[in-house]
């Protein structure tokens, strides 16, 4: 799969949701886009994904202009206000909606034979806002991989979540390994201490606005996804892991211009109408 998308903006009746961004990516490929407020990387992830229909330029998908096909081959990981799960939500009960939307078995035994399988299974219980952010980026990028169809996947802002670029990056590697295109959208200043091809929303950089990349890797064939490690729940962890991380209200966009995908069973396209909602106002 081949994704084109030339001078392609959103706006809404209060301005500019997406500015005029331009880039390409392909199978096999990772790609960083840097976009300095959470609703242009939001915006974003969801016009790559199919979720929202661009007001200007052109997106062509395999040469074609069909968001449906995004829509069916696209999968949101871990979106803040989108795909991600609610804060106090038990981790197993995040996994078991998201098998669900993978078409696969979703009761408890399924679940905890997954969790196993990947060394978590002490974390069940643990909400998903007590997870370290290399596991739970991990976990959430290998659930939305299995859903039906999935050609692509779209990480917005892993940085949130604490995670080291270095983490991200290599789960990002493992799967564009593996033949899918990975899009990861973060903060300028996080783009630009990873040696990957990037584009920015938007205008581009000056130099004087970015930082050099300083992040060093291993050899490309071993920086793919590490040996698992046995992550451990913060104990008693009280609230999201970043309380100033501005909230993502979509109310800024119109029913019109939102695509639900056709693709989501009922609770998961509860979970992503009901959330979408877009308002840069700061945590206090």
């Amino acid at each position: 799969m081949e994704i084109r998308a030339d001078q392609v903006a959103v706006r809404s009746k209060h301005g500019a949701i997406l500015p005029s961004t331009t880039l390409r990516i392909k199978s096999g490929m990772v790609l960083l886009a840097a976009g300095q407020t959470a609703l242009n990387r939001t915006a974003l992830a969801l016009t790559m994904a199919g979720r929202l229909k661009p007001t200007s330029g052109e997106l062509l998908i395999d040469g074609e202009r069909k968001l449906s096909k995004l829509r069916r081959h696209v999968s949101l990981v871990d979106v803040p206000g989108v795909s991600s799960p609610e804060d106090n939500m038990p981790l197993c009960e995040a996994v078991a909606e998201e098998l669900c939307l993978a078409r696969r078995a979703s009761g408890r035994k399924q679940v905890a034979a997954w969790l196993a399988a990947r060394g978590v299974e002490e974390l069940a219980k643990a909400r998903v806002d007590a997870l370290d952010g290399e596991t739970r980026t991990r976990l959430f990028t290998e659930l939305a991989a299995a859903r039906p169809h999935t050609e692509g996947l779209i990480l917005d802002s892993p940085d949130r979540l604490a995670t080291q670029p270095v983490d991200w990056y290599r789960i990002a590697r493992h799967w564009s390994g593996r033949g899918l295109w990975v899009l990861v959208i973060v903060p300028p200043t996080v783009s630009a201490v990873v040696p990957a091809p990037s584009v920015h929303i938007g205008p581009e950089l000056t130099a004087s606005q970015q930082r050099p990349a300083v992040l060093a890797l291993e050899d490309e064939q071993s920086t793919l996804l590490p040996a698992p490690k046995r992550p451990v729940a913060t104990p008693g962890y009280p609230g999201p892991i970043d309380d100033h991380r501005p909230v993502i209200d979509l109310s800024l966009f119109t029913t019109r211009q939102t695509v639900p995908d056709s693709e989501e069973t009922a609770a998961g396209q509860s979970r992503f109408t009901s959330r979408i909602r877009l308002n840069t106002k700061e945590r206090p």
